[in-house]
């Protein structure tokens, strides 16, 4: 559904990937990008701090880097606007 556009889809499957394994950083990193996609700042971050939740110390650090990234991108208005990141 993200190859053909269809983000409110994208996001259906996403959301499903992570009732499967509520682990899934994959799934949490496409979730919260098409929501900073849209500029909905608290959703991306919340897909991402669910996962962050459940992770070990040791798997917690690649969406950490999300997590900075999506922040850096609200911080410079980059996701407000639309042009994504």
């Amino acid at each position: 559904f993200y190859v053909e556009g269809n983000r409110p889809k994208a996001i259906d499957e996403g959301r499903y990937a992570l009732r499967l394994d509520p682990q899934n950083r994959d799934a949490a990193t496409l979730v919260a990008s098409l929501y900073a996609e849209a500029g909905e700042r608290d959703q991306a971050l919340a897909a991402i701090d669910e996962v962050l939740a459940r992770l070990g110390p040791a798997e917690r650090e690649s969406l950490r880097r999300v997590r900075v990234s999506l922040l850096v991108g609200f911080g410079s208005g980059a996701w407000e606007s639309g042009r994504g990141g």
